[in-house]
């Protein structure tokens, strides 16, 4: 944990240096706003993976890159690959939650077409589904029973990565982060595990590592 933190330490420090770099000659616009469309992977330590797609919108001021997405995900197949569950509930979409930060491209007025880049990243996912089983109300007599739930987690991510972009217009993004994913200790799973253990000791907060390849299109503005 202790490693964990101090390299996450590093990666800030080096993400608001490189902020402080002055852009070059203004030869696009410093203000911008666009769409942009993502696969990310998030791998948890304490839970399974989740496989999100995702829309978004982002807005900025030359190097500094405000975004905001909402998170898509496979119902069925998570809760396959993760729950110990009968059948599942379909009363919910398949909205995961959200996700907001800031990325950070330094010299993003300088003709490159490939920059690094460092992103911060805030994360709500949620976990909708449930369990059937089987109840005998009396002999002979059975009807099915469901139990409904609702996981929350939340994650904080820090890491860097590649820019490849065409005119500062359309660009290709990857990225790789390093945080922390935190499990709601009214999770279902965590109750269950609890209830079935000898053992109230479950890890609730632990390292993540998160994966992500992005679409963006820009405009620009000189603004005044």
């Amino acid at each position: 944990m202790v490693i964990k933190n101090i390299l996450l330490f590093i990666l800030f420090s080096i993400s608001i240096q490189a902020y402080a770099l002055r852009d070059s000659t203004n030869r696009i616009g410093s203000y911008h706003c666009g769409i942009f469309i993502e696969n990310k992977n998030l791998s948890p330590q304490n839970f399974g993976r989740f496989n999100f797609k995702s829309v978004g919108l982002q807005a900025g001021f030359r190097s500094l890159h405000l975004h905001f997405s909402i998170n898509f995900f496979n119902k069925e197949k998570f809760q396959n690959n993760n729950y110990l569950l009968g059948d599942r509930d379909k009363r919910k979409t398949p909205l995961g939650g959200f996700n907001t930060g800031f990325t950070i491209i330094p010299y993003y007025n300088k003709k490159k077409y490939v920059k690094l880049i460092y992103k911060f990243d805030y994360y709500k996912s949620n976990v909708y589904g449930g369990s059937k089983t089987l109840y005998e109300f009396s002999p002979g007599y059975f009807a099915n029973r469901t139990y409904n739930f609702d996981d929350k987690f939340e994650s904080i991510f820090l890491g860097s990565g590649l820019y490849l972009n065409y005119r500062d217009f359309i660009a290709i993004q990857a990225t790789f982060q390093i945080g922390i994913n935190y499990q709601s200790s009214k999770n279902s799973h965590i109750i269950e595990h609890i209830y079935s253990s000898n053992s109230y000791d479950y890890t609730k907060k632990d390292n993540a590592f998160l994966i992500g390849i992005s679409l963006h299109y820009k405009i620009h503005s000189n603004g005044k």
